[in-house]
């Protein structure tokens, strides 16, 4: 059952590839490595560029993820600043 009626309409925007694989968004503002994807896992490495107007800003960032739930799937962050 979808339930996006639930949440707001997020900004979207596409992606490009770079040299290294890595997804582009936001003219490179957030970068995204996927390191591990099997059928019951995907580890993607995200980086975010610091005083960037759509990464930058906290909750009013553009580039957040859309609001979601998941009714059968566990999700699971580590933030790491480097």
């Amino acid at each position: 059952m979808a339930l996006s009626f639930i949440f707001p309409r997020a900004f979207t925007t596409s992606a490009t590839v770079t040299a290294d694989g890595a997804y582009a968004y936001f003219d490179g503002a957030m970068l995204q490595y996927d390191v591990e994807h099997t059928p019951d896992k995907y580890v993607a490495k995200l980086i975010f560029k610091a005083g960037n107007k759509h990464t930058g800003n906290g909750r009013t960032s553009s580039a957040t993820p859309p609001y979601h739930y998941h009714p059968y799937q566990n999700e699971h962050f580590e933030v790491v600043s480097e």
